[in-house]
C-alpha cells in the first residue's frame, strides 16, 4: 500500500523548488512554469 501512494505524489501541493530537484535526480530539464515542470515529470513517470 505504501508503495501506491509514494507514485501518486501530489505534485500540485510541492514547491517549485521542490518539482525542479524531483526533475535534477531524473536528468530533466528544469525550466519552465510549475505546470511545464509537473507535466514533465509526470510524462517521465510514464
Amino acid at each position: 500500500m505504501k508503495e501506491e501512494a509514494e507514485n501518486k505524489t501530489n505534485y500540485d501541493d510541492m514547491k517549485v523548488t521542490e518539482l525542479k530537484e524531483v526533475l535534477k535526480e531524473m536528468g530533466l530539464p528544469v525550466s519552465g512554469k510549475k505546470a511545464d515542470l509537473i507535466e514533465r515529470i509526470k510524462e517521465s513517470e510514464n
